[in-house]
């Protein structure tokens, strides 16, 4: 009823919550926010990091947050920088184990896929979010794309005018040959 009162929706009404229990065991950083010197935004950062966390890590987590404060102007300062912080402390107090699933929850978020079309190009889509996947991928493309012309455009033949007129469908510029070992990939990686 108190939501419904305070026209919140769900998830306003649990980050709230969370945030208040959050910064129960936090007491430095809730006087910070308390003087205004942490923005909410920065506040559900650190329940998003802190959630997992139990209580001595929490502690010393408000620690980090109270000498980042006092080291700087948390006023004049970028707002992210202080997200960015606690973020990089949370990595820091993550277990062996967590850090694995981390990894192996990034890998299977990797998808690549080429979808050929009827006049021999190719669209290409991906999320790599692990770079010992992408790496190879985006050298295999930079190679396939032929090295760079002087004024710095990737140098290809043209087989179509890249006109386009309102009478006609939008002419596409052949996109450059796909590796054999990337022709027909579909799926994760």
């Amino acid at each position: 009823l108190l939501g419904l009162a305070g026209r919140q929706t769900g998830a306003d009404r649990a980050m709230l919550i969370a945030a208040g229990e959050t910064l129960a065991h936090m007491p430095k950083s809730a006087a910070l926010l308390a003087d205004g010197l942490l923005s909410w935004g920065q506040v559900r950062a650190v329940t998003r990091a802190a959630r997992r966390m139990s209580r001595e890590q929490r502690a010393w987590l408000d620690e980090r947050i109270a000498a980042t404060a006092e080291l700087r102007d948390l006023s004049r300062s970028d707002p992210n920088e202080l997200v960015w912080a606690v973020d990089a402390a949370a990595d820091e107090l993550r277990s062996a184990r967590e850090a694995a699933a981390a990894d192996d929850a990034r890998e299977r978020d990797c998808f690549f896929s080429v979808q050929s079309d009827f006049q021999g190009g190719a669209r290409i889509y991906a999320d790599l979010p692990d770079p010992r996947i992408a790496a190879p991928v985006i050298a295999a493309l930079d190679d396939a794309a032929g090295p760079p012309r002087k004024d710095g455009r990737i140098s290809r033949p043209r087989t179509q005018t890249p006109t386009r007129t309102p009478s006609r469908a939008p002419a596409r510029p052949p996109t450059a040959a796909v590796p054999r070992t990337l022709k027909g990939h579909r799926g994760g990686c």
